[in-house]
């Protein structure tokens, strides 16, 4: 990058200016490509220089720098009451990425148009004296910076749904309404809806109609219509466990009980939604939705989740497991959630699997067994041989003389000790 008047450049030479022939942001005959020499971010805008421009053999991506230096005159009319009258279709449609947006001063508005599902992804808009437009389209930005005499119409703009599931015509992430002589940024919203990471500047909400009667006396500055400035949610929705060990990975969560004994006594297990936000979030609310199960493991009380608060829980089920009942058990609880505050955000859904495995009992030794006896004749044979299993010629088992057939005898012991806890 070569210095411009002295000054270090700021920018990368990736930077490209609208020539508006054609109207497409990704064919690059609208781009003209320049090497750009001029102050830094959010520094007055005043000052630029577009030197070695040449037409653009590609349109510009998500790192370069448009710049709206000159413009399309006469491609385009506008009147922020009426709309857009597109002479030569001069301004950019059909969505597209830039690192960087800067409108210079002393120019005509621009429009980032659409038919209703583009969106431009722009990492930092700035604007400078000028009038940016959506124009059936959606902006994504990380930050914005409007000065004290700009304006960001998306009274126009097309909807979509955010990731929290709220409509809305941008993202203007980092916003920045600069105020200057009574005059100040103005984000010109009408009925349509923006998200927001953060604001600097004054966001006071005024009728929409006062943005077209402005006069010296009476400077506009701030928001204009009745639409909602979305902020990301603060409430963090999860579970609170009781009665058992669990595992969590993000919005998954698990509670092995492993492998039982028939006739084990497990305890009641509660499981709560909670809000697990630190204190001075927002509060959520939704409900439980509670899949598979058996007549081992079953849910009781209620789905409901109601308003709590951060650090609150909800008193929501219990879970009872029959281990009468052999076999795989699992169940599947699923916390939908909402944040109310923040625009009814929908919050991302938590998972809790619940699994255990009852092992069946061995059967019941045959009626009639003397254990007494047969323990007597194992210890004798053990104290004998110092083996509790005697084997002979071909590995088969030599029976003493009282007739024990070993294999019978271990199993039949093993059995009882299993039911009955007693080796005789």
């Amino acid at each position: 990058m070569r210095p411009g008047r002295g000054r270090e450049s700021h920018l990368s030479e990736n930077v490209f200016t609208w020539r508006g022939y054609g109207g497409d942001w990704n064919d690059p005959a609208n781009w003209t490509f320049a090497i750009y020499d001029g102050p830094g971010q959010y520094q007055p805008f005043y000052n630029y220089e577009l030197t070695g421009t040449q037409v653009a053999t590609r349109a510009p991506g998500a790192g370069d720098t448009v710049v709206f230096a000159y413009g399309p005159l006469p491609d385009a009319e506008h009147n922020p009451q009426t709309g857009w009258n597109l002479v030569n279709g001069g301004m950019p449609s059909g969505g597209g990425e830039a690192a960087r947006l800067l409108m210079a001063p002393d120019w005509v508005p621009v429009a980032l148009t659409g038919t209703g599902t583009e969106r431009y992804r722009i990492g930092s808009v700035e604007l400078h004296d000028r009038i940016l437009a959506l124009d059936n389209a959606i902006l994504d930005a990380d930050r914005t910076y409007l000065d004290s005499t700009s304006t960001l119409q998306v009274d126009r703009a097309a909807s979509a749904q955010d990731p929290y599931g709220r409509s809305h015509s941008a993202d203007l992430g980092e916003l920045t309404l600069d105020q200057g002589g009574g005059w100040g940024g103005v984000l010109l919203l009408g009925d349509h809806n923006v998200d927001l990471a953060s604001v600097q500047g004054d966001i006071t909400q005024h009728p929409y109609a006062d943005y077209f009667n402005f006069t010296g006396a009476n400077p506009r500055f701030g928001v204009y219509g009745t639409g909602h400035l979305y902020f990301p949610p603060s409430a963090i929705p999860g579970f609170h466990i009781e009665g058992a060990s669990y595992t969590q990975a993000g919005n998954d969560w698990s509670i092995d009980l492993g492998t039982l004994a028939q006739g084990a006594d497990t305890g009641a297990i509660t499981v709560d939604a909670a809000n697990l936000a630190a204190a001075g979030a927002e509060a959520l609310s939704g409900d439980l939705q509670v899949t598979g199960g058996d007549a081992a493991l079953q849910a009781e009380g209620s789905t409901t989740v109601p308003s709590i608060g951060p650090g609150e829980r909800a008193r929501n089920l219990t879970f009872d497991l029959d281990t009468s009942i052999a076999g795989e058990h699992s169940l599947t609880v699923v916390l939908h959630s909402i944040d109310a505050a923040a625009g009814d955000a929908h919050l991302p859904d938590q998972r809790l699997t619940i699994h255990a495995t009852v092992a069946a009992s061995p059967p019941p030794p045959s009626a009639g067994t003397d254990w007494n006896a047969l323990a007597a004749q194992a210890t004798a044979i053990y104290e004998a041989t110092g083996s509790w299993h005697v084997p002979g010629e071909g590995g088969t088992n030599v029976a003493p003389s009282v007739g024990v057939d070993w294999d019978a005898l271990a199993a039949g012991v093993t059995r009882h000790y299993a039911e009955t806890g007693m080796w005789f």
